[in-house]
């Protein structure tokens, strides 16, 4: 999901970015701090949200320092190349790290002719589809790996037990039954990893986590009871024949 503030100058979006990184605690990205001489803005310098560590941005032509070093111009304001190249480099590993929310501060008039920020918030939009993707990725797999347990339990328990003597029906409908929760389990690659995700989202606020976990679970547990369900129609079909 992607969430963008908007407003008119000074209006407070870059506070109020700052404020949902604070009441989060999680994430990851930067917010525009204006420098103020008097009652003037003479320029801007990018902030790091989790180290603080802060660059020179922008600043007024006016008062441009003797060594800076020049990326582009707009309006009256010139863009230093250091500032941008900082900027890019925290929302980059950002990405690569896929540690929570990302904060990017701020998307403007150059970025839509495609300057400055714009590549890394294309980027960000991939991402978000990328994620999707995985996530449906997951559902596919945490059914089908559940739905395979089962059935192949069954199906190979059948197939010892006509190997043994014994009635084969009954033994793969037992078996099929008795590793149900096990396929749930391995489906989930654990269930270590998932108890550990819903730990981080209850006592870090990653309720998204815990949505996707239960969405897991529940495909999983589908997997499961609709391959026990198989069983039960071969069992059932197979009844007329042992009688």
């Amino acid at each position: 999901m992607i969430y963008l503030i908007t407003g008119t100058v000074n209006q407070g979006k870059s506070a109020r970015l700052l404020g949902i990184y604070q009441s989060l605690k999680i994430g990851n990205g930067i917010y525009n701090h204006k420098i103020y001489r008097g009652d003037t803005i003479v320029g801007q310098e990018l902030i790091h949200l989790v180290t603080g560590e802060s660059r020179l941005f922008s600043y007024r032509e006016e008062y441009i320092h003797r060594d800076w070093d020049e990326e582009c111009r707009y309006r009256s304001f010139s863009f230093s190349r250091a500032g941008l190249d900082f900027g890019r480099e925290i929302i980059e590993k950002a990405l690569d790290s896929a540690g929570g929310p990302i904060f990017l501060d701020e998307i403007g008039p150059l970025e839509l002719e495609g300057e400055w920020f714009c590549e890394i918030f294309k980027r960000l939009l991939a991402a978000q589809v990328d994620a999707m993707k995985h996530f449906l990725s997951n559902i596919i797999y945490s059914f089908l790996i559940a739905f395979g347990i089962v059935t192949g339990t069954g199906v190979f328990a059948g197939i010892g037990a006509i190997l043994n003597n014994h009635p084969p029906l009954r033994t793969m409908l037992n078996l099929a039954g008795s590793v149900k929760i096990w396929a749930v389990a391995a489906a989930l690659g654990g269930t270590f990893s998932s108890f550990e995700i819903f730990e981080k989202g209850l006592f870090n606020g990653e309720i998204k986590s815990i949505v996707k976990q239960m969405a897991y679970i529940l495909t999983a547990l589908l997997g499961a009871n609709l391959g026990y369900g198989l069983i039960r129609l071969i069992q059932w079909c197979g009844d007329p024949w042992t009688k």
